[in-house]
């Protein structure tokens, strides 16, 4: 007989929880899932009869049930539940599990991206809450040595894995803060010198840019360094996948880490050129983007946008190929993005600039950005404070012209006057006066031959006098 009615609902849980148990590897998913589903409450009741007699059966299971894609789900939730209700009594079989927990950081890494609804951030806090000092280390000892796994793998895949696992610990506080942020710095590294795959690079600069701006001051040195290799990189033998690792590295750099990226402000303007003048289309557009990061890294100095747009110049002259000029056309658009920006001396920096685009871009000037820079003109135009600016600015766009005649209207002249006679004879007198400002040419002197032949005679008076 059962001493108490405690005993007899124990021993009720314990036959519920052995036919529940029977169940674990049925055939039909749905009732897999199921069962999945019910451990934990089975642990939540049996308590120390769960971890004497089924902990093991079910970490199994569970486990096993993590390899499976359409069952993961699951296996997450559950083992989430499992850890939140054993509390510090999963500590005292750690040793049993570890095994078995060892592929567990493995599984996880896809964890945030499949949408299960436990993350491996969340999982980790946990474990730094329940497990003592030594369990975590040894827990954390494991999880490092998982990503490690995956990061060495030849496997596109599995790089990606453990990346978005550094990611996801990135900002876990544990109490070995600093010594995390290292080994995280050294597998960036890792994934940067050692892989060639784009879609690598991609994820791996993000986690770069989320452990600059998370680690702060422990990250100076990592970013420092990582700014150095992407420069050189730039401006080394042309070896296509390390450029494009090398402006992804700079974008991220820029937009996440400025202040230490600003002291390399100099060398970036002369690297990026490398990227914006790349043959291949992938490297010239992410360098297009870390030029925009980094505008918006120098916003309120007006000599190093000038340095920038010099820049410019050299690869636009008359010997320039091709990708040269398309790459410094690039470049020209990323500054007049700032015609409109929201801090004056931005503006007013910009608007000094566009008397320079004009002369060195000539043709493309015209083509492709006249009607921009006349539109902010005529704006600035109209606000008190700024319209010295753009006065000097329309002076300076037109001061080139000035003093240099078409010869071709001047023929132009001599010929329609030449062709219709008299009937011009009005039109041409009010021309006569911007047609001497042009200085005497051999053109002019055959102009006013065929306007003197067609004229009438009080015109040739006019003229003479």
């Amino acid at each position: 007989m059962f001493r108490n009615t405690g005993e007899f609902i124990m021993s009720r849980y314990r036959e519920v929880a052995e036919i529940v148990l029977r169940y674990l590897e049925h055939r039909d998913r749905l009732v897999r899932l199921s069962i999945t589903s019910l451990l934990p409450r089975i642990d939540h009741f049996l308590h120390d009869q769960f971890v004497t007699n089924y902990l093991m059966i079910c970490m199994n299971h569970i486990l096993h049930v993590l390899k499976i894609p359409a069952e993961r789900a699951s296996g997450f939730i559950a083992l989430e539940e499992i850890s939140g209700a054993l509390d510090g009594e999963l500590i005292n079989y750690w040793l049993t599990i570890s095994s078995h927990l060892r592929d567990a950081p493995i599984l996880i890494y896809s964890l945030w991206w499949d949408g299960a609804a436990l993350t491996l951030r969340r999982l980790v806090e946990k474990e730094a809450r329940d497990l003592s000092g030594e369990a975590f280390a040894y827990f954390m000892d494991h999880l490092y040595e998982g990503i490690t796994t995956f990061l060495d793998s030849n496997e596109v895949s599995e790089n990606l894995r453990a990346l978005r696992a550094i990611y996801e610990l990135i900002d876990v506080t544990i109490s070995e803060n600093a010594s995390k942020v290292a080994k995280f710095s050294n597998y960036m590294r890792a994934a940067f010198e050692t892989k060639c795959d784009p879609k690598i690079f991609v994820l791996a600069s993000k986690v770069l840019g989320h452990l600059a701006i998370s680690g702060g001051a422990i990250t100076t040195d990592e970013v420092e360094r990582q700014v150095k290799f992407a420069l050189e990189w730039l401006r080394g033998e042309r070896i296509e996948y390390r450029r494009f690792a090398a402006v992804f590295i700079l974008k991220e750099m820029a937009k996440n880490a400025s202040t230490v990226f600003n002291i390399h402000v100099p060398e970036f303007v002369d690297a990026i050129w490398v990227g914006l003048r790349d043959p291949t289309l992938a490297v010239l557009g992410k360098a297009v983007e870390a030029l925009r990061a980094f505008l918006r890294v120098i916003e309120k100095r007006e000599t190093r946008y000038y340095r920038m747009f010099e820049a410019t110049q050299y690869g636009l002259g008359r010997n320039a190929s091709v990708h040269s000029i398309h790459g410094s056309l690039l470049a020209v658009g990323e500054l007049l993005r700032y015609l409109e920006h929201r801090d004056r001396l931005v503006r007013l920096s910009i608007t000094s600039l566009l008397p320079r685009i004009a002369h060195f871009l000539r043709d493309q000037f015209v083509t492709n950005c006249l009607m921009i820079c006349m539109n902010h003109i005529l704006h600035v135009l109209k606000i008190p404070a700024e319209h010295a600016s753009g006065f000097i600015a329309l002076g300076e766009m037109i001061a080139p012209r000035r003093g240099r005649p078409s010869l071709e209207a001047l023929a132009c002249v001599g010929n329609i006057s030449e062709a219709m006679g008299p009937t011009m004879e009005p039109h041409v007198r009010g021309l006569l006066d911007s047609m001497f400002f042009s200085r005497l040419s051999l053109t002019l002197v055959e102009a006013l031959e065929q306007i003197t032949e067609r004229f009438s005679l009080s015109f040739r008076r006019t003229f003479m006098n």
